[in-house]
């Protein structure tokens, strides 16, 4: 979540690009492409092993709301989730004033078998003005349930 303004929402989205490249890179990664389109945003490698596919997301209300916001739909068309080609959602929330960030890994599979179950979170509309976007609405304790969570203490 963020600003509610496509343009501002883009400078943030480049900088939570580059923290989590970097720790990417920190742990072995090798970042193969770095892509803008609706697909994915990084291609990554470690050790010679598979390519991985991999979405961003930075959620700036986490810490108001205590939920996650993944999005689904924009506009009457699908988006988001039901649009990418990534194996993982890592999504960022920064907390106390930006001194630590916690990083959550979880498998795109993970997560559209937790909402195919249809319970366990509600879905909201939001976004930019006009947008209709709608979004599916996770506790943020669920949403690290789904996948591994590590925190990082921030300079």
């Amino acid at each position: 979540m963020g600003f509610y303004d496509f343009e501002k929402d883009l400078d943030r989205e480049g900088d939570n690009k580059e923290f989590v490249k970097a720790i990417l890179i920190e742990n072995g990664f090798e970042i193969i492409d770095d892509n803008d389109d609706y697909r994915y945003d990084l291609k990554v490698r470690k050790d010679g092993g598979p390519e991985l596919k991999l979405e961003l997301k930075e959620d700036f209300m986490t810490q108001k709301t205590n939920n996650v916001a993944i999005e689904f739909e924009s506009r009457g068309r699908p988006s988001g989730i039901s649009t990418s080609e990534a194996q993982f959602y890592i999504y960022t929330v920064p907390w106390d004033k930006k001194k630590t960030k916690d990083i959550v890994f979880v498998l795109v599979g993970n997560l559209k078998e937790f909402f195919s179950r249809g319970n366990g979170y509600r879905t909201v509309i939001g976004g930019d003005k006009g947008s209709n976007t709608k979004m599916y609405l996770v506790n943020y304790k669920k949403f690290c349930a789904l996948g591994n969570k590590y925190t990082k203490m921030l300079k």
